[in-house]
């Protein structure tokens, strides 16, 4: 899939810092943890348990959660540390909802369901702007896919707020 350029309409969302610090402290920790132990008592079957379970999650933190994902007419681009995922419009079923907080009913992030496959698209909710813009992408004619996910609660910050300074901040 090709970049988007200013002439093609496309909706760049953003996950939060604290995801994607959390998604590779996790798995640093757990080596760090899975070292000490292995210098203190050699290999041990707890230690290889801790090892294979933080280089687990440092390969799901590297290829799979998604620092900021591109809607254009042409699909949508969950973007990772270590790759690009492409994925056309045709082959997504509906843009539905993560779940959301368990005691405030709130709304989670976005997810592209592919068949029985749900793909986050960021980690955060997006703003009531932001919705409109993917709402309006999802009904133009060349793209076939329903938005069935509920709108994002009015005051929800933008996505891109904790990535760059605004204008009004100095």
């Amino acid at each position: 899939m090709s970049a988007p350029t200013d002439a093609t309409p496309y909706v760049r969302l953003y996950s939060s810092w604290r995801g994607v610090v959390f998604a590779f402290l996790t798995p640093a920790l757990l080596l760090g943890v899975a070292a000490l132990a292995v210098l203190a008592d050699g290999f041990s079957p707890v230690a290889d348990v801790i090892i294979v379970l933080g280089v687990g999650m440092l390969a799901i933190g590297l290829l799979d959660f998604p620092l900021y994902t591109t809607l254009a007419p042409s699909g949508i681009t969950r973007r990772t540390l270590l790759r690009a995922h492409s994925i056309p419009w045709t082959s997504i079923a509906a843009l539905n909802r993560a779940r959301g907080g368990r005691r405030k009913r709130r709304a989670g992030p976005l997810v592209a369901a592919i068949g029985r496959r749900r793909y986050l698209l960021v980690d955060q909710v997006e703003s009531p702007d932001e919705y409109e813009a993917i709402r309006k992408l999802c009904d133009s004619d060349a793209i076939p896919v329903p938005l069935v996910a509920i709108e994002p609660a009015p005051g929800t910050p933008p996505t891109w707020l904790y990535h760059r300074k605004r204008a009004d901040q100095v």
